[in-house]
């Protein structure tokens, strides 16, 4: 984990100092995501949030890097005889993205996401738990995802995020997280080196 993230600034530092374009944003947008695996049951996604930042270091017009720095929050409901459980999860997310822009607006983006989960409850019969202790304090995920942005700073995304690791502190259940998110983004500002 500590050479995860140790590579995450390192590559976010090189490529601000070093590179001609640095842009900063703000973005929000909602979640969709479900329990995957061979232990995940039967569950069904319900709709959270995600709310944060976002750097952009262009290399050229056409590719750059975009550390994001996202607050998620994770909702789903697994039934348990007659009754629902909805479970939520909120995790500090970084993504390091790797973009392809085209000219007309479209991109497409791909990297890793390390989750450091903040909190955990389940929501059962009228009553909530805290089961942060159930849950691996991080979460790591390949996202993948396509966008517009337009010519006056606005983006709308949808990314996928497959989830690569087992969430539950116990190890032999197989459950990970996969969804969806759909967000609004803008850029700040542009800072150019010279």
């Amino acid at each position: 984990m500590k050479k995860v993230l140790l590579f995450i600034v390192m590559a976010a530092f090189i490529t601000i100092v070093s590179h001609p374009q640095v842009s900063f944003g703000l973005k929000a947008g909602g979640n969709l995501y479900n329990f995957n695996g061979d232990d995940a049951g039967n569950s069904e996604g319900k709709i959270g949030y995600n709310l944060g930042g976002l750097v952009t270091i262009s290399f050229s017009k056409y590719f750059s890097i975009q550390p994001e720095f996202l607050y998620s929050s994770i909702n789903t409901k697994r039934s348990v005889g007659s009754l629902d459980a909805v479970t939520c999860l909120s995790y500090f997310d970084i993504p390091l993205l790797f973009l392809y822009k085209r000219p007309d607006g479209f991109y497409a983006e791909a990297g890793p996401q390390i989750g450091f989960l903040t909190g955990a409850k389940v929501k059962f019969n009228g009553e909530t738990e805290n089961y942060k202790e159930a849950y691996k304090s991080t979460n790591f995920s390949l996202g993948l995802g396509l966008g517009y942005r337009f010519s006056y700073g606005i983006a709308l995304g949808v990314r996928y995020c497959y989830g690569l690791s087992k969430i539950p502190e116990s190890e032999p259940a197989d459950i990970k997280l996969g969804g969806f998110q759909l967000a609004v983004s803008y850029k700040l500002k542009s800072i150019l080196h010279k």
